[in-house]
């Protein structure tokens, strides 16, 4: 199966001088600011110490295991919020406050310059919503393309069981209703979310979660409900990120696609958050950074 891929992320790493490290001192900090790297050693000692546990219980009565309980590191679930009657981008917004430490969720009533992937312009419905989370994820650097995936299944458990089209679309009854946009940098991720709430009279092919009104309070609740679920989702192992999940709710999977460079068939999504796609050329594996737009085949 070949691979296409371009790569999401954007911004070299900096490398910095450093002085010598006493013995010891240098894999220490390696596994303090890794924090993937670091989370592997401690399940690799505590899986060692559970094995000492099973082989050793009867002659040594104290458990060593214990001493590494709930070794993984958590991505806290608790964030600083901040809600504003007009924002020109959340997403700006929830960057620009983001320090890397505590996740920041910015919510808005109204965006005068919101932008989708590719910097598409997102249209306001009367009652819209318009929230982005900054975090840094727990997972390696080459698995947050799959934030965005996880980020849409957090508001299908929101608001109920609505159709996710890869990679970013929110799709009710075959209409668009809202959309997912992951961007990252080397401090982390900022994922936002944009959804039409209430819109009475919608352009084609566009559409809205409800018959009705909610109201302005429901923006800030229904944004800290996703962002509570997205966050404890991202407390996940990155391999248990929800993909047989994702393929039940995906849309696009079994519909015959166009893309900038090509067509064929949606077969799957892979473990790493891919569109496995049937072409003639055989299968390959389409990922979000390189593909502007998924479209459904149509026949002249």
């Amino acid at each position: 199966m070949a691979y296409e891929h371009v790569d999401l992320l954007e911004g070299p790493f900096v490398e910095q001088q450093s002085e010598a490290f006493a013995s010891g001192e240098l894999a220490l900090l390696v596994l303090a600011i890794h924090r993937t790297l670091g989370a592997r050693v401690l399940r690799f000692v505590a899986q060692s110490a559970e094995l000492f546990d099973a082989l050793f219980s009867t002659q040594y009565p104290l458990p060593v295991a214990s001493s590494f309980d709930s070794v993984t590191p958590k991505l806290a679930t608790h964030y600083a919020s901040t809600h504003l009657p007009m924002a020109r981008s959340t997403q700006d917004e929830a960057r620009v406050r983001f320090d890397g430490s505590q996740p920041i969720l910015v919510t808005a009533a109204l965006q005068s310059d919101g932008r989708g992937r590719n910097d598409t312009t997102w249209w306001n419905a009367p009652r819209s919503l318009a929230a982005s989370v900054a975090f840094t994820p727990q997972w390696p650097v080459s698995a947050w393309p799959r934030v965005s995936l996880v980020a849409g299944l957090a508001i299908r458990e929101v608001i109920g069981n609505v159709g996710l089209k890869w990679p970013n679309d929110i799709i009710i009854n075959g209409v668009k209703v809202g959309g997912i946009l992951a961007e990252a940098d080397q401090v982390g991720v900022v994922v936002g979310l944009g959804l039409n709430l209430w819109w009475p009279d919608p352009p084609p092919g566009v559409g809205a979660i409800s018959t009705s009104d909610p109201g302005a309070e429901r923006l800030v609740t229904l944004a800290e409900e996703w962002a509570t679920v997205l966050l404890g989702r991202m407390n996940a192992d990155e391999d248990e990120w929800g993909r047989d999940e994702y393929l039940q709710a995906c849309v696009t999977v079994g519909q015959e696609i166009s893309w900038d460079a090509g067509t064929g068939t949606a077969i799957d999504v892979g473990a790493d958050g891919g569109l496995v796609v049937s072409t003639g050329r055989g299968d390959i594996v389409l990922s979000s950074g390189e593909v502007h737009s998924v479209r459904p085949t149509t026949l002249a």
